[in-house]
């Protein structure tokens, strides 16, 4: 018990490492506690790193029905839209959750386009 308190303050420190240290150090201490890792990134003030993202994206598509529409538009300032070429290939490991999947996918892409179609008047 001791270990989990000490490792959750540690990835809550993560998040005041400048951006790049903290992307990089997100994406260690997800390959050991996926749950807490997101929980931490998901108070990140920039968006994530696109090698993380497609980690979390991977971790969510296994559980749709926590990661649904709903959390996907609340958190869409902290998925990269670039990854939105990598999300075909990204699929849960059980075929039963396949079909909550793919509507939260439908429904991320379309979330990331309308997130690129902003960035891109903006900065144009």
């Amino acid at each position: 018990m001791e270990f989990i308190t000490r490792f959750q303050a540690l990835l809550m420190l993560i998040v005041m490492f400048p951006f790049k240290l903290n992307c990089a150090s997100l994406l260690r201490f997800f390959a050991n506690d996926q749950q807490n890792t997101i929980n931490v990134a998901l108070n990140c003030d920039q968006e994530w790193g696109v090698e993380f993202a497609a980690s979390v994206l991977l971790y969510m598509a296994n559980n749709p029905y926590v990661y649904n529409r709903a959390f996907f538009h609340k958190y869409i300032s902290l998925i990269p839209a670039s990854i939105i070429h990598q999300l075909e290939k990204i699929a849960p490991g059980d075929a039963n959750l396949q079909n909550a999947w793919e509507k939260s996918k439908h429904h991320l892409i379309k979330l990331l386009g309308l997130k690129q179609q902003t960035l891109k008047a903006f900065n144009a």
